[in-house]
């Protein structure tokens, strides 16, 4: 609708270093001049241990 590109990446534990590789990469190519980066983790309460069998990890 504005003409701004937005871009959603989610995977998992480098949401945010793909968000700065992605801004690094539209600068450094000469599609933006100014980028926002935004990475965010969410996770279950608890630790590995509560959800998968601690024998594994």
């Amino acid at each position: 609708m504005t003409g701004i590109p937005i871009i959603n990446v989610n995977n998992n534990c480098s949401t945010g270093s793909t968000a700065l590789f992605m801004a690094r990469q539209l600068i450094q190519g000469g599609v933006a001049e100014c980028v926002l980066a935004l990475g965010f983790e969410k996770m279950e309460k608890g630790g590995f241990g509560t959800k998968w069998n601690s024998d594994l990890l």
